[in-house]
């Protein structure tokens, strides 16, 4: 074989061989494309679902309005209503044995607090001449019955002189005692800045 054959024979070997590594290479990234192209859709097919999630916080959900402080206090108001110190006392007038009654049934430690709320109470009781004391110079303790002599008793000090029907009163007879609480106890009540009348003054003794 001649120089020139071998040449050829090389160099027809070699284009052979950069033909089959191109048409390799063609076939290898045809193979790759048709392989990736499912690849490449991922992502779309990937965003649908996130595109369909529905929003975190649906929009028929009503938020609940905070209360305002005004009406916690109306509600507060009527379910549990300013206690009223007086009311008990002062709402309606009240007897000697109203009070002495209340007291009664109460524990002894409380009994002695309520006794407190009721001084200073404005009175005015239709009563019973019982007895009387003769103090100071012309002041006189007058103590006072329920009708029938029943308890508690009702005293206070007055001048003798500004009540000139007390030399003569008898026992039993009405008196009308207008006055203050000024303390209670379990069997009489004691009256200050008292002013009396006499219903039957006309039949006594002058």
């Amino acid at each position: 074989m001649s120089y020139s054959e071998t040449v050829s024979i090389v160099c027809a070997a070699l284009a052979g061989i950069v033909l089959l590594v191109f048409i390799g290479l063609r076939v290898r990234r045809s193979l790759l494309w048709h392989r990736g192209s499912p690849d490449s859709s991922a992502p779309e097919a990937s965003e649908a679902p996130q595109e369909a999630v529905p929003p975190a916080v649906p929009a028929a959900v009503q938020v609940p309005q905070p209360v305002q402080a005004s009406q916690v206090l109306a509600a507060e108001a009527v379910a549990n209503p300013a206690p009223n110190p007086d009311g008990a006392v002062n709402s309606k007038p009240i007897t000697s044995q109203e009070i002495v009654s209340r007291l009664k049934v109460l524990p002894t430690v409380q009994a002695e607090i309520e006794k407190t709320k009721y001084q200073g109470t404005k009175v005015e009781w239709t009563l019973y001449f019982s007895s009387l004391m003769l103090k100071a110079q012309s002041q006189v303790e007058v103590s006072l019955l329920n009708a029938n002599d029943t308890f508690p008793a009702v005293s206070f000090i007055v001048e003798i002189n500004q009540y000139p029907e007390l030399r003569t009163i008898k026992q039993g007879m009405p008196v009308v005692v207008r006055g203050g609480i000024s303390s209670v106890y379990s069997m009489y009540i004691v009256l200050t800045d008292v002013q009396l009348s006499f219903p039957d003054s006309a039949g006594l003794d002058n």
